[in-house]
This record gives C-alpha cells, structure tokens and sequence, in this order.
C-alpha cells in the first residue's frame, strides 16, 4: 500500500489542525508557535517523501516562519493575521506576471494530474490570480474589523472551503476533471 497520499494529506493539513486546536485551548501566541513549528516539519517531511518541494509550500513555509517569527518575537499577533494576505498578493503577483507573459504558471502546480491547453492554463491562472488577491483582500477586511475567533475561523474553515468552491466551479468550467 502507498502511504504517500496519506502522509501528504496529514502534512498539508497538520498545521492547520494544530493552529486551530492551539488557539481554541491555548490562544494565538501558542497557536503561531505551533503552526510556525508543525510547517516546518511539514515542509520537511514533503521534502522526505517527494525529494522536492513545490514553490507554493515553500513560500508558505518561509512566510509563516518571517510572520509568524515577528509575531512570536514581538508579541504582536497582527503580524500573523497578515500572512496570509503578503503569501497571496504574492501568488497573484507570481500568476498575473504569468498570464502577461502568457504562461500558465498553475501547470507546475497541478503537474500530469489535469492537462488542459496552454490557453486553458493561461485562463485558470488568470482566474486564480484574481480569487488569491480576492482572498488577500477579504483576509485583511476580516482581520481588521472581527474578532480574532472570527478570524482564526475565516483562516482555517473559509479560505479552505472557498478555495475548495473556486477549484471546483473552475475545473467544471473549464470541463477538465482531475485524472486519477
């Protein structure tokens, strides 16, 4: 049996599992350390099973490592509320600059697992651009104006199910289902 989904599954989905159960029995100071900590080794362990690592993860490594490391060593938690809008302003900066140089970034991303045409790829990675900087935006709004449960439940429950919902409509839009 290939463990290898299994094992992927749990470290993309750890570190969020432990910066939710952290922050509802501990707070959001010990929630950053253990998200910053359990990304790492995330990282790490993708690193193990693939003997690479993807661009996304790896900047959403470094990216928890420097905000969530500014808000432990300072003890400001805004910094760790701003992560996820610096993590994907860059992404739809990285796919936008693409999409003008008419490359379909998310190709690499998605690998052999759906194959569309390079202007299908080039269509997605527009559309995604715009859902990240969408997201970036929707996550500073929250931030700034709820309270810090709301948000920590915006980060962990929303932004996934939102993504799940734009990653389904596009791929039924765009008529390309993921191959097994």
């Amino acid at each position: 049996m290939d463990h290898k989904p299994i094992i992927k599954t749990v470290s993309e989905l750890g570190p969020l599992v432990i910066f939710f159960l952290l922050y509802k029995y501990s707070g959001i100071n010990a929630a950053t350390i253990g998200v910053t900590i359990a990304t790492i080794i995330s990282t790490a362990v993708n690193f193990y099973v693939d003997k690479k690592i993807s661009y996304m993860p790896l900047f959403a490594c470094l990216f928890i490592v420097i905000f969530g490391g500014f808000s432990i060593y300072s003890g400001d938690m805004r910094y760790i509320k701003m992560k996820p809008t610096a993590l994907y302003l860059l992404f739809f900066i990285i796919l936008i600059v693409g999409v003008y140089l008419k490359k379909g970034l998310l190709k690499h991303v998605f690998g052999k697992s759906v194959e569309m045409s390079e202007e299908s790829w080039i269509k997605f990675s527009k559309r995604s651009a715009f859902f990240f900087f969408f997201i970036a935006l929707l996550n500073e709004f929250i931030w700034r104006n709820f309270s810090e449960s709301l948000w920590v439940n915006f980060k962990v429950f929303g932004i996934i199910t939102l993504s799940m919902i734009f990653l389904f409509y596009q791929l039924v839009a765009l008529g390309k289902p993921i191959k097994k």
